[in-house]
């Protein structure tokens, strides 16, 4: 199951336009460069649990005023499937940088790993739980933000350990 996942988010950080051709508003810049936003890895999360065929029903909802445009279903589906939070109550921040343990941590939801069971105190729950699992590497501190670039390193390094 880890393999699968991991192969599938290769894809869509790497190659964007093929693995999401029906939405070419994912990460329209393939630079890998770029720090990855946060409405990226919540339309990444909503494809890897295979959830995008809802989208159409979460088009008009708006559970965060600060989210507008084409991620605001992916963002509502990554919220009310736990696959990721809000900032606060109200707001997502969706073109905000991604941090590591953000990444982690909807990769380990997407997995299956849930909030107060496997994980309750954030982040260092987080981090430990990624750290357990041999997701995490830890000497990056867990609040650096993160470029597509370095969430492939990532995926390539738990290609070779799992």
């Amino acid at each position: 199951m880890k393999k699968v996942l991991v192969f599938i988010l290769i894809g869509l950080i790497i190659f964007p336009n093929v693995s999401i051709a029906a939405n070419q508003h994912v990460m329209e810049n393939k630079d890998l460069n770029e720090k990855m936003t946060r409405k990226e890895l919540a339309t990444i999360g909503v494809r890897l649990k295979d959830l995008e065929n809802l989208v159409q029903f979460y088009e008009d909802k708006n559970i965060f005023p600060d989210v507008k445009g084409w991620a605001t279903p992916y963002i509502n589906l990554a919220y009310s499937f736990d696959i990721m939070k809000g900032t606060t109550n109200d707001k997502f921040e969706p073109d905000a940088n991604v941090t590591y343990i953000e990444f982690l941590t909807v990769i380990m939801r997407v997995m299956g790993y849930v909030d107060g069971i496997d994980f309750v105190k954030y982040p260092e729950d987080y981090y430990n739980k990624a750290l357990e699992l041999g997701l995490a590497n830890m000497y990056i501190p867990y609040d650096q933000t993160i470029t597509r670039g370095f969430a492939y390193d990532i995926i390539t390094e738990l290609l070779t350990k799992h």
